[in-house]
């Protein structure tokens, strides 16, 4: 039969999830905002960011060590750093 799903799958069961990971990414960048401190787990030596700005899963962010970049929320999840470490103990002047 063309077109059948295969056996024991389900349609509503794969959307559910898409739509939970689509939620949690959300909650992810919702949590943001301009003047919170982050680190990008898929590049540390960035070292330390601040954030510029939140739109949709954009975040844009000034680097330590890699200057202003551009985020796609989408597929990094950028790590909040609650207390960072005072500017004049972490960045050389």
């Amino acid at each position: 039969m063309a077109g059948a799903a295969s056996p024991g799958y389900h349609a509503g069961a794969a959307a559910e999830a898409q739509q939970q990971q689509i939620g949690e990414r959300k909650a992810v960048v919702e949590g943001l905002a301009p003047g919170d401190w982050v680190r990008n787990p898929l590049a540390p030596e960035w070292g330390l960011g601040q954030v510029q700005s939140v739109i949709g899963d954009r975040v844009t962010a000034n680097f330590e060590n890699a200057g202003k970049r551009l985020i796609n929320a989408a597929v990094v999840s950028l790590t909040r750093v609650e207390s960072p470490v005072p500017r004049s103990e972490s960045w050389s002047d």
